[in-house]
Order: C-alpha cells, then structure tokens, then sequence
C-alpha cells in the first residue's frame, strides 16, 4: 500500500486530504457519524479561533503561529470533506432528510471558521500549505500538535508574568512562593480561573450535551499542566501535555493522532525507561486488583468486586490496594512486579495535574489514571496553608475508571517526557513509603 502519511517530532505531511477525511471515501452506515463529529470539531475550532481574536498579546507567541496553522489545516481538511459528502457517486443523498440536515450544518460551521481564520491572518484568503521537500502536490506538510496544548500556552503565555499562576515550593522547610508572588488562592485554583476560564471554548463546551460529550472530536479527553518551570531569564512557565484527540468515528485519523503524539516522544531512552515503568504499573494494578478479593473480609463480600469497578468503594478500601501495590506479602506477592517504595518520577518540586479536556465538564480537575498515580510523584499544593509533605497527591477515586491506561498513552506521559524533570527518578535516598491515599474531599 503507498504511503500517504509521514510524520516526525515537528511536522505531519500528508498526501492531500481526501484519503483520510473524505466522507465519500467511507461506506453509507458511517456518514451520518462522520458529519456529526465533524460539525463538532468546526464547533470547537470556530471557539479557539474566536479566543485568539481577542487575545492579542499571544500573537508574538510562536504557539500562537503553530496553532493558526493547525487550525487552517483541519479547516482545508474538513473543507475537503464536505465536497466530498456533496458531490460525486458516494455523495449524501438529497433524499436523506437527516444526512441532509448535518451536511447543511457542517456547511455553515465552516463558513464561520473560515472566516474567523480571515479575520486572524488579517486577509481575503488563507494561505495553503507548502509542499513537503521531496514531495510533490498533493502533499502537504502541517503542524505536529494539538490544539487544546496550543491554545493553554496561549493564553498562558498572553499573561504577564506578574498574572501569571505561580508554584507553591517547600524549600528547607518554609513555605514561600517562588519566585516570590503572592496568588490568592492555590495555584492550581488560579491556574483553572486565570488560564482556563472564561473562554468561548469553555462557554461552549459547558452547554454540550452528556451524549455529545461522548462523542467528542478534535479534542483530547485529558489536558495535563505541569507547573513550577521557570525560563531562562527566570520567568514563569508551564509544561502541557494532552491525550490523544479524539476522531472517532474515522478509524484511520484516530490511529494516526496517536502516531503523530508518539513522534514528539523525541528522546528514545526516556521514552523507553517511561514504557518500561508504565509496563510494570500497569501489570501489578491488574495483579493487585484480582489478588485483593481474596483477602478477608473481601472475599466473604460479593459486592466488593462490584464496588471497585463502579467506582463506590469506601476510602479505606482504595487505601487498602495502594498499599497492596507495594507489598510482597501474601496473596500480593512475592512477585518481580512488586512496585519498590522508590517508584516513579520525581516531579516533587511541581505541582502537575490533569484536567478534562472535552465535554461540559472541560477544564475541570479530574484524578489520574491508576497507572499514572504511582509513576510520577507531584508536590500537593491544594492547601497552601497546611502544605502536604511531598508525597503521593491525593486522587479521587470516583472520579476515573478502575482502570490502568496502557503505557505512553495517557497525557501525563507525554507531559514527563516533555517536562524539565524527564528521567530524574526518585534515588534510594528519597526513599518513599506508600502516602495516605484519599480524595480531595474526605469521606
């Protein structure tokens, strides 16, 4: 088969756009989905474009040239697939009442995007996209990235640095800000109020529906930020990572984002340690999980099971499998996947968390996935007048599935390989025991 994609740490070339987004190209049962998804990723785009507008001070960012870029290419993208949905033999019927309708709607959600990306390049027309070296039309060459990472540094970085969401540090035993700006409230707070906040893409997004919000495209599910950075000239910065976004119902673009978010996974040692420590979670939370049914009093219970998979069980009993993790003691072990008590990431000097990145519930904090809880540790700044120690942060459990992503899939992973800190694991000198394990809210 001919290759009609390549993609590398910056760029993603592509052999024109019909091939992968045409809805002409996909059978009768799949159209229908196919133009709902897309009226929702133009949705959401039109959003960020308008963002943009009223966000001057981010156009000197080069994130902000990036993310004009990516947002013309899905617009030239989706543009494709609308022609062909409306011409040709695999074309929507007319007769189709419903097919029509969301062709129709498609049509006019990407009017508007086209003209807010009129209004960003300040211009009668958009500019195509260059041919790749060594290529020739219809290749194209856009952008390795993703919107929702994109847009967060923008706005981030259209702040001044005295707005900007500062780092709670612990250093030699004394709270203070670094570097040295009181916020008033935590700075994971601020960061939701002062980055997140506010914007068409979060009006949006919080007026969607439970059902749409299953379903949504062109955005990730998770957005991970990783504060406590500084730059070069000792400035404040933050790091962001996002899961892949999400193109369900067209197969093949849903499998290549995750391609393209591998390709920026640059450093092939750091990305290997990482699979390899996200293999080994990954393989004791499902040994733990099973052997934990057997221990008294859960064996006696038959809606144990039930209560862990519903996400129901009490604090105790989700303290009860973290500490089951790292023990060798029976029915857990002994076992070569008993996680040492100085597992994981050393992340204790920032303060990183997730957050929803589509659905009515977007931008707001959410708990990590099972792997990702013991493969990075991150300082706990919630309570900036009773500090945690650095320790395992506290994680909801009804918040996320009882279950472990796969290694290198999930936001947080591409977040450690990009962050200052990538590959600074905890030393036996830091040893450190399992932490408490309870929710933001204490039952």
């Amino acid at each position: 088969m001919a290759t009609i994609m390549e993609c590398d740490a910056d760029h993603v070339s592509l052999k024109g756009y019909n091939g992968t987004w045409g809805i002409g190209t996909f059978g009768p049962p799949a159209k229908l989905p196919l133009l709902q998804a897309y009226h929702r990723a133009a949705s959401y785009y039109v959003c960020v474009a308008i963002d943009l507008f009223t966000c001057e001070a981010a156009q000197t960012l080069p994130e902000y040239t990036t993310l004009l870029s990516l947002l013309r290419f899905h617009y030239f993208a989706m543009r494709v697939s609308l022609s062909t949905a409306t011409t040709g033999p695999s074309r929507i019927s007319d007769d189709n009442e419903e097919q029509l309708y969301w062709r129709t709607t498609l049509a006019i959600d990407l009017n508007l995007f086209q003209v807010a990306l009129l209004l960003l390049y300040s211009s009668d027309t958009i500019p195509p996209f260059p041919v790749p070296a060594g290529k020739e039309a219809p290749w194209v060459q856009v952008p390795n990235g993703q919107v929702l990472e994109l847009f967060v540094y923008c706005k981030y970085g259209a702040q001044t640095d005295e707005q900007k969401p500062r780092y709670l540090r612990k250093l030699t035993g004394l709270m203070s800000f670094c570097p040295c700006y009181w916020l008033t409230g935590t700075p994971t707070e601020d960061l939701k109020q002062l980055l997140l906040h506010n914007t068409t893409l979060h009006q949006f997004s919080a007026d969607s529906t439970v059902a749409e919000a299953e379903n949504e495209t062109g955005l990730p599910v998770v957005l991970f930020v990783c504060m406590g950075h500084t730059r070069a000239d000792g400035g404040p910065r933050v790091v962001v990572a996002c899961s892949g976004d999400n193109w369900i119902p067209n197969r093949i673009l849903n499998g290549w984002t995750r391609d393209w978010r591998k390709a920026r996974m640059t450093d092939a040692g750091a990305r290997q340690q990482l699979q390899t420590m996200g293999t080994t979670a990954v393989a004791r939370f499902n040994i733990v999980r099973v052997a934990i049914l057997q221990v008294p009093p859960h064996n006696a219970d038959p809606l144990f099971a039930n209560r862990l998979q519903t996400r129901t069980a009490t604090n105790p009993e989700y303290n009860e499998l973290v500490t089951a993790m790292y023990s060798n003691a029976a029915p857990y072990g002994p076992s070569p996947n008993t996680l040492p008590n100085n597992f994981g990431n050393n992340h204790l000097t920032e303060a990183g968390r997730s957050f929803r990145g589509c659905g009515p519930t977007i931008y707001q904090e959410m708990s990590r996935c099972w792997k990702c809880r013991f493969l990075a540790q991150y300082f706990d700044d919630h309570d900036n007048e009773h500090a945690h120690a650095p320790s395992m942060i506290k994680e909801d459990p009804t918040q996320t599935s009882f279950v472990a992503n796969g290694p290198l899939s999930c936001a947080e992973d591409l977040c450690h390989l990009f962050c200052d800190s990538a590959a600074r694991l905890i030393t036996p000198a830091q040893n450190m025991p399992p932490q408490p394990y309870l929710p933001f809210h204490d039952a």
